[in-house]
C-alpha cells in the first residue's frame, strides 16, 4: 500500500467517525427550536452525496461524498469507475501523444480526497477553495498498465438554490499530473514516467443530507 492508498484509508476512517459524532450531535440539536427556525440551509446540512457529471465525460463516473466539518470546512471524497477511454490534458507534448492519450485502456477505478474552505460561515451560495489529490489506475491492452496521479488547488461556487434537497456546484482547479505506465508481464521493460499540467472543471449534482 503506497502514500496515496494509506492516506485514503486514513481519511476514509477520519469521515467514519464524523459521522458518528455528526449523529450524535444533531439529536442534540433537535430539542432546540432554533434548529428548526433557521432560514440558513448551509447550517444544518451536514453532509451532501454527488455525482461529477463533467468527469463523466471524460471517462469516470464518480461517487462522491462531502462531509461538512463546522461552519467553514469540509472534507470531499470519491471512488468511481474508469470507463475503457481517457481524453488526455489539452498540454500534453506530441511526441508524448501515445503515452498521454493511454491507448488500450479496458477499464478501472478512481478515487479522490478535497478538503475545502468555505469563505463564508453559511454555505448558502458560497465560494469556496480546496486542494484535491486525485488519483486513477487504468488497465491496458499488452499486459499494461497505468496509473494517473493529480495535485490540483481549486476555487468554486455552491449552490442550495434548487430545493431543500438538491443542489448543484462547480469548480476550476489549476495543478499538475504525473502519468506512470509500466508492464506487469515484463518487469525489465523500464516504467515512463510523463509529467503535464491541467485544468479540471467539475460540476456536481448533490443530495443533501441533514
Amino acid at each position: 500500500m503506497n502514500f496515496f492508498e494509506k492516506f485514503y484509508v486514513l481519511a476514509l476512517s477520519f469521515l467514519f467517525f464524523l459521522l458518528c459524532n455528526q449523529s450524535f450531535a444533531q439529536d442534540n440539536k433537535s430539542d432546540s427550536l432554533d434548529y428548526y427556525f433557521d432560514d440558513g440551509v448551509g447550517e444544518k446540512v451536514r453532509g451532501a452525496l454527488k455525482v461529477n457529471v463533467a468527469q463523466i465525460i471524460y471517462g469516470d463516473i464518480p461517487i462522491v461524498y462531502e462531509q461538512y466539518i463546522g461552519n467553514r470546512l469540509g472534507l470531499e471524497i470519491s471512488l468511481g469507475y474508469l470507463l475503457p477511454y481517457h481524453i488526455p490534458s489539452l498540454f500534453y507534448e506530441k511526441d508524448d501523444a501515445d503515452y498521454a492519450k493511454l491507448e488500450g485502456i479496458k477499464g478501472g477505478y478512481s478515487y479522490f480526497i478535497n478538503p475545502k474552505f468555505y469563505f463564508t460561515s453559511n454555505r448558502d451560495d458560497s465560494m469556496y477553495a480546496g486542494f484535491r489529490i486525485r488519483k486513477r489506475k487504468f488497465s491496458q491492452s499488452m499486459d499494461r498498465e497505468s496509473t494517473i496521479t493529480d495535485c490540483t488547488t481549486n476555487i468554486g461556487a455552491n449552490y442550495y438554490s434548487i430545493n431543500s434537497r438538491w443542489s448543484f456546484d462547480f469548480n476550476i482547479a489549476l495543478g499538475f499530473s504525473t502519468i506512470r505506465t509500466n508492464y506487469l508481464i515484463n518487469p525489465d521493460i523500464p516504467e515512463y514516467e510523463y509529467f503535464q499540467l491541467i485544468t479540471p472543471i467539475n460540476f456536481n449534482i448533490s443530495y443533501l443530507i441533514y
